[in-house]
């Protein structure tokens, strides 16, 4: 829009001087109409939306628990009778 304001800048001013000599009563007159100003309630985004992932660190204890290291077997042996 700031582009579009300056390239017609010149065009007004050229405008303005063609009507320098301009008086009242005839048949046209020099206005210059002030820009006119309104107040809006709008919202804006501040912040965009987003999701968070949180990683949390593994818990750990101590325990005792009795664990099989060997099972049990029973073994049939043959001897010799004496």
């Amino acid at each position: 829009m700031k582009f579009f304001f300056v390239s017609l800048f010149p065009l007004l001013l050229f405008s303005l001087e063609s009507l320098k000599d301009a008086k009242s009563g005839e048949c046209y007159q020099k206005v210059i109409i002030p820009p006119k100003y309104d107040t809006k309630e709008e919202l804006i985004e501040v912040e965009p939306s987003s999701k968070k992932i949180l990683v949390k660190n593994a818990k750990f204890k101590k325990e005792k628990k009795k664990i099989i290291i060997s099972p049990s077997y029973t073994n049939i042996i043959a001897k010799d009778a004496k």
